[in-house]
Parts: structure tokens; sequence; C-alpha cells
């Protein structure tokens, strides 16, 4: 066998890739761990698999939050949302609405009011699948990041300020 051959790679496998994404993630690598979720959502497009290119975009968002990068994360968490059928995969959109509620309510950048206000738009989403008697702790964390949403919108003066209407 000759050296001039071209010998080809054996295929990617996008959940191993995920898998190591996370382990990274955890480790607090996150160069590594976005380099990989990234390398694993290009595999698992090119298999047609969205629900794993929606969770390498989750592990994405978590790792771009764990670092600060709050719009990125609120970016990566929106892609995933848009993967997702809502009617195939309830559960998977219900913690992504969550993610994303926590990551706006952290954000205090520019448009803070915005943000806000998509926090307490997701969180009550999270909440139609996210009831008290199925999943108790889901249920509960995301009614306290709730609360805390409302809370802000109500002491921001816009929501205080009356509208006048001309006639």
């Amino acid at each position: 066998m000759s050296d001039d051959v071209p010998v080809k790679p054996p295929p990617v496998d996008a959940a191993t890739l995920k898998a190591k994404g996370d382990e990274a993630r955890r480790a607090g690598k996150h160069p590594d761990a976005q380099r990989l979720y990234k390398l694993a959502m290009v595999a698992a497009a090119d298999a047609g698999d969205k629900r794993l290119v929606a969770g390498c975009l989750t592990g994405l968002g978590h790792s771009l939050a764990d670092q600060r990068e709050l719009r990125l994360a609120i970016q990566a968490y929106g892609d995933a949302l848009e993967m997702l059928d809502e009617k195939e995969y309830p559960r998977e959109r219900a913690v992504l609405h969550f993610n994303l509620g926590s990551v706006c309510l952290d954000y205090h950048g520019e448009d803070r009011w915005t943000w806000v206000m998509m926090a307490g738009d997701v969180l009550k989403r999270a909440l139609r699948y996210f009831n008290e008697k199925e999943h108790p702790n889901e249920f509960k964390a995301a009614s306290q990041l709730l609360l805390r949403a409302e809370d802000e919108i109500s002491r921001n003066p816009l929501a205080q300020a009356e509208v006048v209407l001309d006639d």
C-alpha cells in the first residue's frame, strides 16, 4: 500500500463530540467546550438530527452563560428553540425557555428592559409545561425567576407611566 493514498478519517460521532463538550464545560474549559459543540453541531446537522443540534446549541449557551457572554448565550438558546417543534419536544423546549429566561434576567447591558420583558414571557412558556404536580422542582425554580422578572418589571418607571392617546 502506498503512502500517497489518502485515508478517509472515520465518521465523526456528534453525540460523542457533544458529550466531550459537556465534560470540557463542566471542567471550566470553555474554549474547548465551544469548539467541540460547534464540531458536534456540524456532524449532527449533516446527519439531520435536529434534537442533537439543539442540544449542542444548548451546551454552547451554557458555556457562554458560564463565561458571562450573555447576549451570545441568549442567541444560542433562541437558535436551539427554533430547531425543536413544540409538539414533538415540549420538555426540551420548556428547559430552553427556563434557561433563556434565566440568562435574560441576568443580562444587564443595553436594552435591559427588553430582556426582562422577554424573560417574563419565556418563563411563562416554561411554566406551561412545568406544573407543580408533575415537575415540582422545575415549577419552583421557574416560578421564582418569573416573580423576580415581574418584580423588576413592576419597579420600572416605564411600567408605571400613564399612556395618553391623542384623539
